[in-house]
């Protein structure tokens, strides 16, 4: 899991420009500072401490159509999406409705089964329609681009009817 978590996280920073020799480069219109290897290492290991987690709903609770849901964070800060493009620490919540976590680097949809939690909030309302739903909360970059499995968190619902 650690090769897993740290080939994540490596990608993440290659998919950010931010692996290397600790220059400056341009990354989607942003100025990116590029880690050298130790400051990459110190990366790794506090993102392999970072957790993302459902406080509300639990696991396996029944909720109605329109239910809360609240996240906790653990070591990273929740910020607005994008206003955090160069700290590579920080993040918003994403809510992925029926689907799995989503590769690291990888930029996070924005429709109707990929919730956005863009003003860096850990809290929302949503509203399914009745069934069994499968809910993935993950971290993404101010860019939107995921932090990968080994930030998120996977849970069982049931939705029941008016």
């Amino acid at each position: 899991m650690i090769s897993i978590l740290f080939s994540g996280l490596l990608s993440f920073a290659f998919a950010q420009g931010t692996v290397g020799n600790g220059i400056h480069s341009e990354h989607g219109g942003h100025a990116k500072k590029i880690l050298s290897q130790s400051e990459e290492k110190s990366l790794v290991e506090l993102r392999r401490k970072a957790k993302v987690s459902f406080v509300e709903p639990k696991d396996g609770a029944m909720v109605g159509p329109k239910f809360k849901v609240k996240v906790a964070v653990e070591g990273m800060k929740l910020k607005q999406a994008g206003t955090h493009i160069e700290d590579l620490l920080a993040g918003h919540v994403h809510v992925i409705i029926d689907g799995a976590a989503i590769a690291a680097g990888t930029p996070i949809p924005m429709n109707e089964t990929h919730i956005h939690f863009l003003t860096g909030s850990n809290e929302s309302e949503i509203t399914l329609k009745p069934g069994v739903h499968k809910l993935t909360v993950q971290m993404a970059d101010g860019a939107h681009r995921s932090m990968g499995p080994a930030v998120s968190q996977t849970i069982q619902i049931t939705v029941k009817g008016n």
